[in-house]
């Protein structure tokens, strides 16, 4: 087997295509990473060499055994040319002799991880009529099973991206994009999003996950993320799987998280923030625990204060993900899959937040919600609404890029 398996790279790169699987050859570091969506029938192209002389015009038929989802691979003629390279197929990157072989069965059903490796059997050789049996075994090979095609910020398989600056233009792409591996892991196995066969069911384990159990805690003295540039929403991917910054986050921090690791699920989930956001009633907040006043710093017997405490703090913006009208904060929360308008009502405190802006009840519930509503049925538009006394509320949708 002359490298025929798959490729590794930190990004997984031209992966995954509808219906096949591309490989890298005479590459180094190959024989180790794949990336399937869920139930798809796939294809693997194999180059081989014979290890021994060999008359050209030999042909032997082949397939593969393998423990993995795909079950390995269908029996395939394979003929070898005089220098013992197969011959025929396609190309990729420039090398001919890449040879069709279908999998015996569909990729996984769901969110997986598998590692495994693929025994190669001769079943036939020319006018022979009997097998040969085991003819070598390759690397192991790490497999991970997505839901759908990766979504921007990822990019897997296009030369171009929108520009963040101006989603209406185009910019060329990079390696960024790609599928990383190191994300991979982290979504799939650190996240244990691993066996989840919904959009909504991998949403909740990773967002319970990063709230919860990744060991984060809000920033109580100024609400700054960590690992977000939110001028220029550019997430600090790399940084944040290893807490590289150490693990005070805030809402943006964890709405981005949630948001591009999704995508690399091939989830469509959006980052989502509201301004001005208010008093918040009790919520579970990142690292702390029930908690209506955000800001206390260090002092923790603040952490709840009475409702018309003089010192309270509010959110003046709130960040989390949205997905199907579901609300999924890894911030304050776990929140996985409430529905927008029922998530507003749980955590802001509206009688403290509408006596801070002088407003009666009736006025603030009515206008607040006919806005929200607009919003929420045009998911293209990203302007912010006027639309009580000299308040602004907005809705929006951002993009968000990753480093």
């Amino acid at each position: 087997s002359d490298n025929t398996e798959h490729y590794s790279a930190e990004f997984v790169q031209n992966a995954p295509k509808t219906g096949e699987s591309w490989v890298t050859p005479n590459g180094s570091n190959n024989n180790k990473t794949v990336l399937y969506l869920k139930d798809e029938d796939v294809t693997v192209y194999n180059r081989f060499k014979m290890s021994i002389a060999i008359p050209g015009g030999v042909t032997l038929k082949l397939d593969a055994d393998s423990g993995v989802a795909i079950g390995g691979l269908q029996e395939t003629s394979v003929t070898f040319d005089a220098s013992g390279y197969s011959t025929g197929g396609k190309s990729v990157a420039g090398v001919a002799g890449f040879i069709e072989f279908a999998a015996k069965a569909n990729t996984a059903n769901e969110v997986k991880k598998e590692q495994g490796t693929f025994v190669w059997n001769v079943t036939k050789i020319t006018n022979k009529t009997t097998g040969t049996g085991t003819a070598l075994t390759t690397d192991q090979l790490t497999f991970y099973t997505i839901l759908d095609v990766p979504k921007y910020v990822w990019s897997p398989n296009d030369t171009t991206k929108p520009d963040s600056t101006d989603p209406t233009k185009t910019v060329p792409n990079d390696d960024k994009t790609q599928p990383w591996v190191s994300a991979l892991e982290f979504t799939i196995q650190t996240s244990a999003t691993n066996g989840k066969d919904s959009d909504s069911a991998a949403l909740s384990q990773l967002t319970t996950f990063l709230h919860s159990g990744f060991g984060l805690t809000y920033d109580t003295a100024g609400g700054d993320p960590n690992y977000t540039n939110k001028t220029e929403m550019r997430f600090d991917l790399t940084r944040y799987m290893t807490k590289a910054s150490g693990n005070v986050v805030n809402c943006y921090d964890q709405a981005s998280s949630v948001t591009v690791l999704g995508r690399l699920l091939g989830i469509g989930v959006d980052l989502t923030m509201v301004t001005p956001f208010g008093y918040i009633n009790e919520v579970n907040l990142v690292g702390v625990g029930n908690c209506n006043n955000p800001f206390f710093g260090t002092d923790t017997t603040r952490i709840i204060v009475p409702v018309v405490d003089a010192a309270r703090t509010q959110f003046g913006m709130h960040a989390f993900a949205v997905y199907n009208d579901g609300v999924y904060d890894a911030c304050a929360g776990p929140v996985t899959g409430v529905a927008r308008r029922t998530y507003l009502e749980n955590t802001i405190d509206f009688e403290r937040t509408i006596q801070l802006y002088d407003l009666s009840l009736k006025t603030y519930y009515e206008d607040y919600y006919l806005a929200l509503g607009k919003l929420w049925n045009d998911a293209s538009q990203l302007e912010k609404i006027d639309f009580y006394l000299d308040v602004v509320l907005s809705m929006q949708v951002r993009v968000v890029t990753i480093v």
